[in-house]
């Protein structure tokens, strides 16, 4: 089992936010909002397609005061199309590994102040294109379909 698939198994019965962000129309930058309407709804937990502005979605998260958020984001770190990763707050912080307005460092910062003893988990997909349009390449659109896969494991279980 690789590093990313223990700490996402881990996150198995506690109370779970996933936010996922992208922009549907930035191709590959649409994988985040993708997963998110393959995510099927479960106890304790709650998905949000964040899109484009997931500061936005500050009141449900706090709200609903869970233990691990979960941020699902295509994200260039230089990986091979379609690889995942788990990133680091710190690789995150003050750096522009997406293409949102907000750094996502910044939500970070204040969800965690928000809510005590927040986990953050960060799933990056290596995009391919950021062009405008609204087609994935094959590479992100499966990879994609087979984190969805493994976060509806996750909630159900």
């Amino acid at each position: 089992m690789t590093e990313a698939a223990k700490v996402l198994a881990s996150l198995k019965k506690k109370r779970l936010v996933v936010l996922c962000v992208g922009n549907v129309l930035r191709q590959d930058d649409g994988a985040g909002p993708f997963v998110a309407g393959l995510l099927k709804k479960a106890a304790n937990s709650l998905v949000i397609d964040g899109g484009q502005t997931p500061e936005n979605s500050v009141s449900k998260i706090t709200g609903f005061k869970p233990e691990t958020l979960l941020l699902v984001d295509a994200a260039d770190f230089g990986g091979k199309p379609g690889e995942i990763t788990l990133i680091s707050e710190a690789e995150i912080d003050g750096s522009a590994v997406s293409t949102h307005g907000l750094p996502l460092s910044m939500l970070t910062r204040y969800l965690k102040r928000e809510i005590a003893g927040l986990e953050v988990v960060i799933a990056g997909i290596q995009p391919e294109k950021r062009d405008f349009g609204e087609d994935m390449c094959p590479a992100v659109k499966t990879s994609a379909e087979k984190l969805a896969d493994t976060i509806n494991e996750i909630l159900g279980g």
